[in-house]
């Protein structure tokens, strides 16, 4: 493959503006095709430069979501302690996710750039860190007794639903951030008023 940077185009700086390359990359030539080499040429660095910020090619793709994992930690940390859980839940990943979903769908194609390059057990890991996130809450904001296993199971769902979700969805349609997370929400109500009664029994 081959890849040039671009006469006159000065080097990238970041983080960020390795990932946006490497990203346009992996989305013409292939993750497979792109190696990091094209990336540091793209960018007009050294493999020194792009070791600096990541450990390996994969990192490019998964740095997104470590990001994404603080921000669904704090949105939860601050949500209203008189907000029934599953709400609370619910409203702090929509809340989250806004800030990933572009117009363009380049979140979408990210995703399915972590389903191509990592389809056994890294991720499993991270999705299954993402759940975490959410049972740990649930726990935390309810007190459910830890030999019961429903706040697992409502992280475990929620992590179903998301993805199932994202699934079905086309990079190409076109996106309006605040109706796709409006069309999620709407989609969980049944789920969620389910998951609410779960917790209410469990806390009893």
């Amino acid at each position: 493959m081959t890849v040039s940077r671009g006469r006159g185009r000065p080097p990238v700086t970041s983080s960020a503006e390795i990932e946006r390359v490497a990203v346009q990359l992996f989305l013409d030539y292939g993750y497979e095709n792109t190696t990091i080499q094209d990336i540091v040429k793209a960018c007009g660095i050294s493999k020194t430069s792009f070791f600096r910020y990541f450990r390996a090619k994969s990192d490019v793709i998964w740095s997104a979501f470590d990001d994404h994992l603080t921000r669904l930690s704090g949105n939860l940390r601050r949500q209203p302690k008189d907000v029934p859980v599953i709400d609370a839940v619910i409203d702090a990943t929509l809340e989250t996710f806004a800030v990933d979903i572009d117009p363009a769908g380049v979140w979408l194609r990210r995703f399915r750039l972590q389903e191509e390059i990592d389809r056994g057990a890294p991720r499993s890991v991270h999705w299954m860190m993402w759940a975490d996130v959410l049972s740990n809450f649930v726990r935390e904001r309810t007190a459910i007794q830890d030999s019961n296993f429903v706040p697992e199971a409502i992280g475990g769902a929620i992590q179903g639903a998301l993805l199932a979700f994202i699934r079905v969805q086309d990079p190409d349609a076109g996106w309006v951030p605040a109706d796709t997370l409006r069309d999620f929400k709407i989609r969980l109500e049944s789920l969620a008023t389910g998951m609410q009664r779960w917790v209410d029994h469990a806390t009893k």
